[in-house]
């Protein structure tokens, strides 16, 4: 659904449940998308909050509307009000680990909790993005932790924090297909790169460069129809999958196997 704020629409998307964690997608320009289905693996007692940032993928503007890091941290602050919570607990991939320090360094008060996978560089690629004013912040706010990690006199405080726990009645990420989806566009279905050794869909005949078009009853066009397909079946179901090969609509069968046998 789309969700207006700051006068733009961004389009969102929800996974799982349990405790909110808001996600941030790499660009800036790019979507969510990309992030599917590997990401969709974190909802296991919590709920994923994607959105599609301002001038990305589903939540485009025009031209003479701002897309500077200060709007989208606005955009971030302003989805905080809509979702009614206190604090964010926010989880950055790339350029959206960037977006996640800066929402932080803005709003403190505002971050529960932290989590950056493999987040953009302060390095002369983003000056451009950026303005020097939010790269000395960062550098700052990142001079200061280590400062106070290397000055610290009382050793760190180390926490097992135990496994999250599935959601009770909770459907998890449906069954297993175990292809590896190519994260290019792919107009009409979603073409694969390959699949898992031993996967039902090796087992199927599925090949690297298949567009996968139907998976059941279902007709895919995108991620999101191949996620909520798999997510309809159960372990052990047997599916008929249409995939585009070449210029050959191609008819397979497979059975469903379980994630994480």
């Amino acid at each position: 659904m789309n969700v207006r704020v700051n006068g733009v629409d961004l389009f969102t998307r929800r996974s799982g449940t349990g405790p909110l964690v808001v996600v941030l997608h790499g660009g800036p320009g790019a979507h969510h998308d990309y992030l599917l289905p590997q990401f969709d693996r974190l909802a296991q007692g919590r709920e994923l909050f994607y959105y599609d940032q301002r001038g990305g993928g589903r939540s485009p503007v025009a031209r003479k509307i701002p897309v500077g890091w200060r709007e989208h941290v606005a955009d971030l602050e302003a989805l905080r009000e809509y979702l009614k919570i206190d604090q964010l607990t926010l989880c950055g991939y790339s350029w959206g680990g960037l977006l996640a320090v800066l929402y932080l360094l803005e709003h403190p008060e505002r971050v529960e909790r932290l989590g950056l996978v493999s987040p953009a560089s302060i390095t002369a690629v983003w000056r451009d993005k950026i303005d020097v004013m939010g790269l000395e912040r960062v550098a700052n706010f990142v001079a200061a932790t280590a400062t106070a990690l290397a000055t610290r006199r009382e050793p760190l405080s180390f926490v097992n924090a135990p496994p999250p726990q599935m959601a009770a009645g909770g459907s998890g990420y449906g069954a297993y297909l175990g292809t590896i989806p190519d994260m290019s566009d792919s107009p009409g279905g979603v073409r694969i790169t390959g699949t898992r050794a031993g996967s039902p869909a090796e087992k199927a005949g599925l090949t690297a460069g298949d567009i996968i078009t139907a998976i059941g009853a279902k007709t895919i066009a995108n991620l999101y129809d191949m996620t909520d397909a798999l997510r309809s079946h159960q372990p052990g179901d047997t599916v008929l999958i249409v995939v585009k090969r070449d210029t050959t609509a191609v008819r397979l069968t497979a059975v469903l196997g379980k994630r994480g046998s």
